[in-house]
């Protein structure tokens, strides 16, 4: 009897096994940097490593000195081109999301001379 309910308790151990779950590499974020082109269009680019699978979205979101905004959505474009309407600094802020919806986002300033 004790040996039957030994070998069932090591049974029951052998089969139930705890692993640590897959983590899958952090997403990350370089940029977003812009520059100019000499006139009054300049452009933003930032590059997203890590992170599940692809990348299927490049969000932009361009604040103004008046504090309007202006969205840009993209499936895989990490660069963006824009026309300085008015000089001032601007917040401009890249959101990138992978397959599994984990998202990240960095910001950066760029002032329009015009």
């Amino acid at each position: 009897m004790f040996k039957r309910l030994f070998v069932l308790v090591l049974l029951a151990i052998a089969t139930v096994s705890v692993s640590a779950p897959a983590r899958a590499a952090t997403l990350s974020l370089s940029g977003p940097w812009c520059v100019s082109d000499g006139g009054r269009f300049y452009s933003c680019s930032g590059s997203a490593s890590g992170g599940t699978g692809t990348y299927t979205s490049y969000a932009w979101t361009v604040r103004s000195p008046t504090g309007s905004t202006d969205d840009y959505y993209f499936d895989d474009e990490s660069e963006l081109l824009l026309y300085c309407w008015r000089g001032g600094l601007h917040t401009i802020t890249l959101t990138v999301t992978d397959s599994a919806g984990a998202k990240v986002s960095r910001q950066t300033t760029y002032r329009c001379i015009v």
